[in-house]
């Protein structure tokens, strides 16, 4: 007598489904394009933001003088009367509500933390010993200073900048 059990068929590999861009590319016609509309608002003002940081920290050969520069440019762009700060309170209200917007703020604001790790970095580069926190950390500190400063009476802020770049840079009071 037979067995009545069944044999499983051999699984059959399906080739992987071509990209978007292979399928077009086939049928002659050009790739979609991936790219969203422009940078606007406080969005393309925080993407200046970190290229002018990037220059700071290529321009300056003294790391700890890279950094304060940085940090009084950022003070002045969070300030509570820059354009900056203005354009990021508008947009805060939207950004909460569409997700596409708040992903766009928060990606262009990383590209600030970041620009202010790289100059952490060369600081640490450059510092015997080793820090208490990351470069990152550190990055993220500053920054959220740095918009704090924007909530800040007038007369104090240049108080607390100072403190932050003692503190960021390592100086003594």
């Amino acid at each position: 007598m037979a067995s009545s059990r069944r044999r499983p068929a051999a699984k059959q590999r399906r080739r992987p489904r071509a990209s978007p861009a292979r399928r077009a590319s086939a049928a002659g016609r050009a790739p979609p394009s991936r790219s969203g509309p422009p940078p606007r608002g406080a969005e393309a003002a925080l993407l200046v933001l970190a290229r002018e940081l990037q220059s700071i920290g290529a321009g300056e050969p003294s790391p700890r003088r890279a950094l304060a520069t940085a940090l009084e440019h950022l003070a002045r762009g969070f300030a509570s009367d820059a354009p900056l700060a203005t354009a990021l309170a508008q947009a805060s209200l939207p950004a909460r509500r569409t997700k596409t917007a708040a992903l766009a703020l928060a990606w262009a604001r990383e590209q600030v933390r970041l620009g202010l790790e790289e100059m952490f970095v060369r600081v640490d580069a450059d510092a015997p010993g080793a820090p208490s926190m990351t470069s990152a950390t550190r990055a993220w500190l500053a920054l959220a200073a740095c918009e704090a400063l924007a909530r800040e009476p007038r007369e104090a802020a240049a108080d607390r900048l100072q403190s932050l770049i003692q503190w960021a840079t390592g100086a003594r009071a």
